[in-house]
């Protein structure tokens, strides 16, 4: 075992002094590439159709999944740091896996190698799954930007194969643009999500105010009269956090958005045109 003082924090004058604006500033910027540890958590809202009661069960189950998944990494990270120490941890390239190496061996190393193969592989097939999905139900609706042939399904599969293309050939595209460098796309991403989560926290207060007499089967704790607090920390947050990337990142992130607005304007562009011209090949009552 490592002897290890879970408070001490790197200065450049003393390692063990705590200077809280360095904390902060750590804490914020570690904050960034850990959200994306806990992306996915969304992904339950798409199985609604399946659930009991879903305005109540879908809110209870991602709480829950999140409380839970937080004990679980704070127990590894705790673990780690009392096996290894951060400072062996922040030199390693694969730090969980020395950690591992410290505890089991080079057995644990290899059995932890292959768990991490399958759960990334898992993630990323259940991210892409999702995200067709998602493609799916928006082009379906008719009041939606996308078009809505992209809500096609596959006759035999009964899958809907369109939106499957569309999120492949984005998902290659951003490997291509970012060289497959792990880091840059999970800081784009974590990113792009966090603006996302802000224009969402908006959304929700928003329609505390314009919307407020609909029923509402679950709502957000916490509030002061209209205004939900944890919606206004939430907005607070993630600018702090998306204050702390790169401004690579920032860059890759804003290219990507703006890359995101163009395709809904040019799929609302191709749908208006397929529209169109199914419209003209439908027969006119003139005709007969």
């Amino acid at each position: 075992m490592y002897n290890t003082d879970y408070f001490e924090v790197p200065n450049n004058n003393s390692p063990s002094s705590l200077n809280p604006g360095l904390m902060l500033g750590l804490i914020f910027s570690a904050a960034g590439l850990i959200f994306f540890a806990f992306l996915g958590f969304e992904n339950i809202v798409n199985i609604a159709d399946e659930t009991k009661v879903p305005n109540k069960t879908i809110p209870k189950a991602l709480m829950i999944s999140i409380i839970v998944t937080i004990v679980i990494y704070i127990l590894i990270a705790i673990s780690a740091i009392s096996l290894v120490g951060w400072h062996d941890l922040y030199l390693s390239e694969a730090p969980l896996a020395k950690a591992a190496e410290k505890a089991s061996g080079t057995v644990g190393t290899f059995i932890l190698s292959v768990i991490a193969l399958f759960a990334t592989s898992n993630t990323v097939l259940m991210m892409l799954v999702s995200g067709s999905r998602l493609i799916y139900g928006i082009s379906n609706d008719r009041r939606s930007a996308l078009p809505s042939f992209l809500s096609k399904i596959h006759s035999k599969r009964k899958t809907p194969w369109l939106s499957i293309l569309v999120v492949m050939l984005i998902a290659i595209m951003i490997v291509i643009l970012f060289n497959g460098t792990l880091s840059v796309i999970a800081g784009v991403t974590v990113f792009c999500v966090l603006v996302l989560y802000t224009i969402i926290n908006i959304a929700l207060i928003r329609l505390r105010y314009k919307k407020n007499r609909l029923d509402r089967q679950f709502t957000s704790p916490l509030s002061i009269k209209r205004f939900p607090i944890l919606s206004g920390l939430g907005i607070v947050l993630s600018v702090m956090i998306l204050l702390q990337f790169e401004l690579q990142i920032i860059q890759d992130g804003v290219i990507c958005i703006i890359g995101i607005i163009f395709f809904v304007y040019v799929s609302r562009i191709i749908g208006r045109l397929v529209d169109d011209a199914r419209r003209r090949r439908r027969p006119q009552k003139n005709d007969y």
